[in-house]
């Protein structure tokens, strides 16, 4: 499972997670600090190297964040 604070193998630090709950099961988001800039990934939680479909926002971590709670539905 991949969890907050979580340094993926990327690099990028995770801020959250969250989860929507589709017709082809269950997909996993995940909120990172790149450094330079936010970014929100789909993500298999038992395979933190697989990000992927990246939202990438500079430096607004609120747009980041409403990306992270639009992708899960929300």
């Amino acid at each position: 499972m991949i969890n907050k604070g979580q340094i993926l193998p990327n690099g990028a630090t995770v801020l959250d997670v969250d989860s929507r709950i589709t017709n082809w099961g269950r997909e996993y988001y995940v909120l990172a600090d790149r450094g330079h800039e936010y970014v929100t990934w789909a993500v298999d939680p038992a395979r933190p190297e697989s990000t992927c479909w990246g939202h990438y926002y500079e430096k607004d971590l609120e747009a980041a964040q409403k990306g992270l709670y639009s992708r899960c539905g929300r």
